[in-house]
């Protein structure tokens, strides 16, 4: 994976091997979502996707910003989005839990 921070820019080269699934999250650190908002979250990613690959997003909500990964039910899916195809062309990907 290739990041340039200052662009804002992902670049990860899949390569030639099908059977292989990449998955990465943001560097950034976690936001902690106001008290009793627990829904209205939405991630959006302006892509261009390589002929033989497929993109799906998705998120996650964590119990607090400080819990590590592992044990204990600290992070629960929130879900994904569609899958986005192929394009020559860049494509908004879009994923929201309402």
């Amino acid at each position: 994976m290739m990041t340039d921070e200052a662009a804002r820019i992902v670049s990860l080269p899949v390569g030639t091997r099908g059977d292989r699934i990449w998955h990465f999250w943001s560097a950034s650190p976690r936001p902690a979502l106001p008290v009793g908002k627990l829904t209205g979250c939405t991630v959006k990613a302006r892509v261009k996707i390589s002929s033989g690959a497929l993109l799906q997003m998705g998120m996650d909500y964590w119990r607090d910003t400080t819990v590590p990964f592992g044990g204990g039910g600290n992070n629960h899916e929130a879900g994904v989005s569609d899958w986005y195809l192929p394009s020559g062309e860049w494509q908004d990907a879009v994923f929201s839990d309402i």
